[in-house]
Parts: C-alpha cells; structure tokens; sequence
C-alpha cells in the first residue's frame, strides 16, 4: 500500500512537471544590461563621432511590458533638479505580441556629451543619443545646460553585465563635472550621487 501511494504521488508530481513546461503561459520577466567598449573590436566604428564623454549599453528584455523608455536625471550639487524623457523603444517582436510567448527585445544604445561654454562662462552639455537599429541609426540631440563653470568631467558607468530591475528604474550610463580640483569618485547609487556637483544619470524605464 505504501508503494502504491508512493508511485502515486511521484506520478502527480511529474504531470505537474510536464504540465508546467508545456503551459503557454511564463513566470518571470527578465532584463539584461551589458556595457558595450566603444572603443575596441567592431564598435571602434562609432569613434570618430563621439567624445570623451560617450559610452554605450546593450539591452535585452523579456516580458509582457510592451515598450521602454530611456530618461535623464539631473544632479546638481547633490539633488536630482529635473527628470526628462530622451526616446521610448518597442519591446514588441516584428511579428506582434501573441499570448503564447512574451515580448523579447534586443536594445542598443549609445550616448556621447560635448561641452559647450555658454554665455556666463556656463557649462552646457550637446547631448546625443543614438539607438542602434536593423536598418541603421537613429539618433536625437538636445543641449542640457548646466549651473556653472566646470574644469573637469568624469564617467560614471557600470564595468561588467547585471540584471536590470525592469518594475523600476535601471541605471545605464551617465557623467559628473566638477568646478573643483577633485573628483570625487561616485556610481549610480543615490548616496554617492549626493556628493557631485553636476551629473547626469540615463535610466531606462519598461513600461
């Protein structure tokens, strides 16, 4: 009898099994961001475009959130002043969304910031940012001014691939000036963010 039931309840477990891995449906979002080296292999064909202040990301996102929103957060003197959109992306395969695999998309995305001394001595940043396609590139530009006279600019910029938190804000790239004779070494968390005197934060955002 024990055998039985033993049996009995190893085949029930195993028509679980096989039903969950045939089931339609998916459990599990997934976001992937792999920082690319712009200036080494194939990607060196981007650098007579870009600046010292350039860096580029890798996207992959799998889920049933449709789109994907890239944003800049503005820092200065240790606040965030103001969040704008740059561009928006579609998650959506080129064949559309179906019920019986979620959307899977593959981002590439590089960004480059020039100083520009404005009126007043002011430093203002020709900001550019260029989504890698299928067919090409695409690429918007904006100015984003600053609040002073900066003499030095440094990257803040992840090393090796993580996973991204595709419910909230992932953190992708950006820079810091200064107007003093150190830099203090920052990454992207809040904390260290309330030290710089001016930085600039890229964030993608699913939704």
């Amino acid at each position: 009898m024990a055998i039985r039931i033993r049996k009995a309840v190893m085949l029930a477990g195993l028509c679980l099994l096989l039903l969950s891995a045939c089931s339609p449906g998916w459990k599990a979002e997934e976001m992937r961001v792999t920082p690319v080296k712009l200036f080494k292999g194939s990607e060196r064909k981007y650098s007579p475009f870009l600046g010292r202040l350039s860096g580029s990301v890798k996207i992959h996102y799998r889920g049933d959130r449709d789109g994907m929103r890239i944003e800049a957060d503005v820092w200065e003197d240790g606040e965030k002043t103001r969040t704008f959109e740059i561009t928006s992306m579609s998650n959506k395969p080129a064949n559309g969304k179906t019920d019986k695999k979620p959307n899977a998309a593959d981002h590439e995305l590089i960004f480059s910031a020039e100083p520009v001394i404005a009126e007043g001595a002011d430093t203002n940043y020709d900001f550019t940012t260029v989504v890698v396609v299928k067919d090409g590139l695409s690429s918007m530009n904006e100015i984003i001014e600053g609040s002073g006279p900066y003499m030095g600019s440094g990257l803040i910029e992840h090393v090796k691939a993580f996973d991204g938190d595709p419910a909230g804000k992932t953190p992708l790239w950006g820079f810091q000036s200064t107007d003093r004779n150190a830099m203090r070494s920052v990454d992207f968390t809040p904390e260290t963010l309330k030290r710089v005197r001016f930085a600039i934060v890229i964030n993608a955002v699913v939704e």
